[in-house]
């Protein structure tokens, strides 16, 4: 991760990439030229782009998918990656489609705010998606529809797999709305990964703050509160400023995406090899228990005691057979009637002397 923060670098010109330290003249592989992803409490630098994957030839194989007013309605998650455009209503997005898409997206331009009702998915060339969703703010419904368009909107941030990254529009050519500022922290608080995308920064309005005041004034809502802040594109759909710009970003989440993808897959994989392993180890275990001879009940367990060892090596049965028979002597003492076993000794002696003499 990276602390870097966007901000206006002196000489870069208009619709650059702006963040802290950035150098126009510096190799896209270098960390510091990279553009940044926000995501929740930190900013995620993005792998270089491809721009391979955002070639006009490419863009130019744009379709539209399908069109949805629910989350669960969304093409399945394929694993596709998806770049989401979201912003208040007539900010500019069906502009915006049309300018990185080189007017093959076939997005109705529209003068009337809050036209865009549903989750319309365009796929890219059979690789990517890009998905337009309902603006936010002044949109010509009642307040039901637009409560129900912000909770599936919202519904498909947190639970989309395929979602690779947000590109938050915001109206240029005036002040930040309340809305832009509270959408832009709700993707940080849910973690959701996003950039801003300024729109419409042709065009100065009489007797309104410039372009650059109003973005100004975004970033200073947003520093407040967040000390990191992801990557800010300056576009016009006018004079195609911005285009080769943001196009270079989205080729960057795709790859960043792609490459997560393929990090899931492995640990998958890993995670799997170490099941099957250890599936084996437990079944090779079991089979080595039931080979092993089972000890008799009663059995004494050895000692490392010497003594103690020879004492285990008695037989029982031996032990009593030889105790049971009793010896001769003993025999010969009782009858005569001994005591003691002075007695025994002295009537012993007494029958040899009698026999001796």
């Amino acid at each position: 991760t990276t602390t870097t923060t966007t901000t206006t670098t002196t000489g870069a010109r208009e619709g650059a990439v702006f963040v802290a330290g950035f150098d126009p003249t510096a190799p896209l592989g270098r960390r510091d030229a990279r553009p940044v992803l926000r995501v929740g409490a930190r900013a995620q630098t993005l792998p270089p782009p491809n721009e391979k994957l955002t070639r006009e030839k490419k863009m130019a194989k744009v379709a539209f998918e399908s069109s949805s007013e629910d989350a669960s309605d969304a093409p399945a998650s394929d694993g596709l990656p998806e770049i989401a455009l979201i912003g208040r209503s007539n900010v500019g997005k069906s502009s915006l489609l049309n300018l990185i898409t080189f007017g093959a997206g076939a997005a109705a331009v529209s003068a009337k705010p809050g036209t865009t009702v549903s989750m319309n998915h365009y796929l890219v060339d059979k690789k990517w998606r890009l998905v337009d969703l309902p603006g936010y703010g002044y949109a010509k419904a009642d307040a039901e529809a637009i409560e129900r368009w912000d909770a599936f909107t919202k519904d498909y941030f947190v639970r989309r797999e395929n979602l690779a990254g947000v590109l938050l529009l915001v109206d240029a050519s005036v002040p930040p709305t309340e809305n832009d500022e509270r959408y832009a922290n709700w993707l940080i608080e849910h973690e959701t990964p996003f950039t801003i995308v300024f729109t419409k920064c042709d065009r100065d309005k009489p007797g309104m703050p410039s372009v650059d005041e109003n973005k100004a004034a975004l970033r200073r809502k947003l520093d407040e509160k967040w000390h990191r802040l992801p990557s800010m594109i300056s576009t016009s759909s006018v004079t195609a400023e911005g285009r080769d710009e943001v196009l270079k970003f989205v080729s960057s989440l795709i790859v960043y995406r792609r490459e997560r993808n393929e990090e899931r897959k492995k640990a998958k994989r890993r995670e799997k090899a170490k099941s099957v392993k250890d599936a084996k180890y437990e079944a090779k275990g079991l089979a080595m228990g039931k080979s092993r001879p089972k000890k008799k009940e009663g059995a004494k367990k050895p000692t490392s005691d010497a003594s103690d060892g020879d004492e285990d090596e008695w037989d029982d049965e031996d032990e009593d057979e030889d105790w049971d028979d009793e010896s001769s002597f003993t025999m010969n003492v009782k009858s005569k009637g001994a005591q003691t076993i002075q007695d025994m000794i002295r009537a012993e002696l007494a029958e040899i002397n009698r026999e001796g003499g």
